[in-house]
């Protein structure tokens, strides 16, 4: 469910990336639609293949069919470039299910806060389950979050197994966030100001 908080406390697991230098207890970070989450930098920085020597993206599929033209390539060679295309496509996949959730909040939920541009928050409760999520390098801070906050679970996030239409089904579920379970491991969608109390781990 959606609702405006006023100096709620919870904490937001950091990820190292371009805000960095924000996050200094004492700090307020501003959310808002200009703000890039984790997910919306992550897309903008997936490639479908490899750069070649003039900076030209070669697609991953073409490599792999020049490959198995040629009787010189070694294994390693081809578990190097499996292992690419496998990333490449488990990428592909996250895009493909964000890309519906923002679709279905576009159509169905426009007051809601969009995944490309919120941050995650979490209670003290889950914080351990996505400590666990995210690894153990992560950071993790105490805030104050005044804003917009949307309530729903992962469990609920469209299945990267499935396809069309039922991954629209399940991208409208997750928005509606109906029947949450008291053992479900809740995420929490902000935008508004967030002060940085303190950095707990």
């Amino acid at each position: 469910f959606y609702m405006f908080v006023e100096d709620k406390e919870m904490y937001h697991i950091h990820t190292s990336n371009k805000y960095d230098e924000l996050w200094v207890p004492g700090n307020t970070i501003v959310v808002d639609d200009s703000f890039k989450s984790h997910f919306r930098k992550m897309f903008e920085m997936t490639m479908i293949g490899i750069l070649n020597p003039s900076d030209e993206l070669v697609p991953i599929d073409i490599i792999m069919k020049e490959c198995l033209k040629r009787d010189d390539i070694e294994i390693e060679q081809y578990k190097e470039l499996i292992d690419m295309a496998a990333e490449i496509i488990h990428n592909m996949s996250l895009k493909e299910r964000e890309n519906t959730l923002e679709l279905v909040r576009q159509q169905k939920f426009p007051h809601l806060p969009s995944r490309n541009s919120s941050i995650w928050l979490t209670d003290e409760k889950d914080l351990e389950y996505w400590q666990e999520q995210l690894g153990e390098q992560q950071e993790i801070f105490k805030v104050s979050a005044t804003g917009n906050l949307f309530k729903t679970t992962a469990r609920l996030l469209p299945s990267r197994k499935t396809i069309q239409p039922e991954m629209y089904n399940q991208a409208k579920a997750y928005w509606e966030a109906k029947d949450l379970k008291e053992d479900d491991n809740i995420e929490y969608l902000f935008q508004g100001k967030l002060k940085l109390l303190e950095r707990v781990k």
